[in-house]
């Protein structure tokens, strides 16, 4: 076995702490446009692709898939992710509406993506890149 790392344990006040700062920090990514994200996700595309090796090697180390179940499984499909929100994504996050029917001929429908601002995730161990 090989140690990945050692992590704190960590108590309430350090992780609502830490959940303030990710409050914080949600606001002002919560004003940015969809340009200024994509360049974001296509700066972390970059980054996954000029360090492939050293992320399957982890993966690897991690969950104990092969190599290229690694390569597979978490690289390609989190690269492909980031390219499909990129081409589609700002697209998908307009308004969508929806009929209302005669009796409602007044008023509007529509379905409207709004973020959830901080939350926390409880994800499968079996993909550690992929889910993160």
């Amino acid at each position: 076995l090989q140690l990945l790392g050692d992590v704190p344990a960590m108590t309430a006040a350090d992780v609502n702490e830490l959940c303030a700062k990710a409050k914080q920090a949600q606001k002002s990514w919560s004003q940015t446009t969809y340009a200024e994200r994509r360049v974001v996700l296509r700066t972390i595309q970059k980054y996954i692709v000029n360090h492939i090796e050293e992320i399957c090697r982890v993966c690897t180390r991690d969950s104990g898939k092969p190599k290229v179940d690694a390569l597979l499984g978490e690289v390609m499909t989190t690269c492909e992710k980031i390219r499909c929100i990129n081409f589609n994504g700002e697209e998908w996050l307009q308004p969508s509406f929806r009929p209302v029917g005669p009796m409602m001929a007044h008023k509007r429908a529509y379905v409207e993506y709004v973020p959830y601002g901080v939350l926390g995730v409880i994800a499968p161990w079996n993909y550690p890149f992929h889910n993160m």
